[in-house]
């Protein structure tokens, strides 16, 4: 449904592998400490910062789709996410 989506949309689907430990990794540090399913709240052991569980997992997939998307594109993206390409520049003479 979601690649359906996605080209629908002219969009990119970006896969992060399902074993990705992005709820117990820290977004700030990086440092990675075992969870229990019920932890909803935890304070990491590298940093000292204080997270709650989903939004720190959605960080840390948000950076992954990233570097996964940069290391296998051949081009550039700009700020909004479009394709960086040199400009034809045609001579006048």
């Amino acid at each position: 449904m979601l690649a359906y989506k996605a080209a629908w949309n002219h969009r990119r689907l970006v896969k992060v592998d399902r074993f990705f430990p992005s709820s117990k990794t820290c977004h700030r540090c990086g440092h990675r400490q075992p969870l229990d399913l019920s932890d909803r709240r935890w304070r990491c052991a590298g940093c000292g910062k204080e997270h709650d569980r989903d939004p720190n997992a959605a960080i840390n997939l948000l950076v992954e789709g990233l570097r996964i998307l940069a290391a296998g594109s051949a081009e550039s993206l700009n700020a909004k996410g479009g394709n960086v390409r040199l400009a034809k520049v045609s001579s006048s003479r």
